[in-house]
């Protein structure tokens, strides 16, 4: 195999090589002194003192190199400003990032004991209420549940019958049949006779009209009765509209109701569809999407959709509420530090791994072949030996030799 002729190493070179021989060979022989290495004890002298290696020839003289110029020195840089009094200053490094997201974290933890505590105690309440009523109260319930009912009612009636439009429309007709009384009736018995033809019917309003009707002339009589059948027309009138007004108040129940589940039906489709589009593999949300065959994982993902269900239909204390809207805000500045962290991360394993990759060994290229490491030396050999072979070694991966 031929060798590859390089140029011989400098007068400066070679002496920091002796140099550093010399150095390495004193330290050996302080580090190894027992016999047993060789046939005898080393002799100082050819332990200090290595075979002399031939003189090379004299180097070409060199061009001296030319120093570039150094360019002036760029002013300092103005130091990060402060974070202003009570404001959370953002991670900087990986170090700050670490502490920052550790604080996070005790945080959220804080937050969700607060949240579980409070779910317990819902619970127990729930499970307290659950629990069978005694008959006694169940029925004193179911009272006044029926009275309140009936309550209900007579305000609805009550909020219509006094109603200005209602009154002033059936006060009207009421006075105008009235009023047609004063001609069939004689003056003194017109209140009597009017308050006789209001009331409700009975036994006693029957016979009191039927024996006013025999006392009076046939002319008279038909006035009467002709008044009597108004005050009924206007009486199944009124109740024709309270009837009405009833079945109204019941219809705009009935739609308030109806539209009411409706929305409820569109929040909840709306949830829905969010929470799915925030899980789609594609363009969904890392935080939110399930991994196959990660129990825990997928776990927390639904821990954390319930929590925001939770936050958006109020189910949640007010103050864990008002929490959770600050770090909803603050979400996209602590989502982008923390991708330019992990940006900053990647970049210095790089360098680190650009910075091992370049650390300087002691290395002869066959060494790096397979099968091309240097015969171990027999038991018996003497330092000499070792040092020669390493010296050797030495002066083949100084020199770069190729096989």
């Amino acid at each position: 195999m031929a060798e590859t002729l390089e140029a011989p190493p400098t007068k400066q070179e070679e002496s920091h090589r002796q140099t550093g021989i010399k150095s390495w060979m004193e330290t050996l022989h302080k580090d190894l002194p027992d016999p047993s290495l060789g046939a005898g004890a080393p002799d100082r002298q050819m332990i200090e003192e290595p075979p002399a290696e031939p003189e090379p020839p004299p180097a070409e003289p060199a061009t001296p190199p030319v120093t570039p110029p150094v360019p002036p020195a760029a002013p300092p840089a103005a130091p990060p400003a402060e974070p202003a009094a009570g404001e959370e200053r953002w991670p900087r490094s990986a170090k700050e990032w670490k502490n920052f997201t550790t604080q996070r974290k005790a945080k959220d933890a804080e937050y969700e004991k607060t949240i579980a505590d409070r779910e317990a105690k819902i619970k127990e309440l729930e499970t307290k209420a659950a629990a069978p009523i005694n008959p006694e109260i169940q029925k004193q319930i179911d009272g006044l549940k029926k009275e309140n009912d009936e309550y209900s009612k007579q305000l609805r009636l009550l909020a219509v019958t006094t109603h200005p439009k209602f009154k002033g429309y059936f006060a009207g007709k009421l006075n105008t049949a009235l009023t047609q009384l004063k001609s069939c009736v004689p003056a003194d018995q017109l209140d009597t006779v009017t308050r006789l033809v209001q009331q409700p019917d009975s036994e006693h309003k029957e016979e009191a009209i039927n024996k006013l009707l025999d006392e009076m002339t046939p002319y008279r009589r038909s006035v009467l009765q002709k008044v009597i059948g108004s005050l009924s027309e206007i009486e199944a009138e009124r109740e024709s509209e309270i009837t009405r007004a009833q079945q109204d108040y019941d219809q705009m129940m009935a739609q308030a109701k109806a539209d009411q589940e409706q929305r409820v039906a569109g929040f909840t489709k709306l949830l829905d569809d969010t929470v799915k589009g925030m899980q789609d593999a594609k363009a969904g949300r890392p935080e939110y999407q399930l991994r196959e065959g990660e129990t825990e994982w997928n776990a927390a993902v639904q821990k954390r959709i319930e929590n925001g269900r939770q936050l958006i239909t109020g189910k949640l204390p007010t103050e864990v509420m008002f929490k959770a809207a600050f770090d909803a805000a603050a979400y996209p500045d602590v989502l982008a530090g923390y991708k330019a962290a992990l940006g900053e991360i990647e970049k210095l394993k790089k360098q680190v791994a650009a910075m091992t990759a370049a650390n300087p060994r002691v290395e002869s290229p066959k060494g790096r072949e397979a099968g091309n490491s240097p015969p171990p030396l027999p038991k018996e050999s003497r330092p000499m030996d070792y040092t020669k072979q390493w010296v050797s070694k030495f002066g083949e991966a100084m020199r770069g030799d190729a096989a």
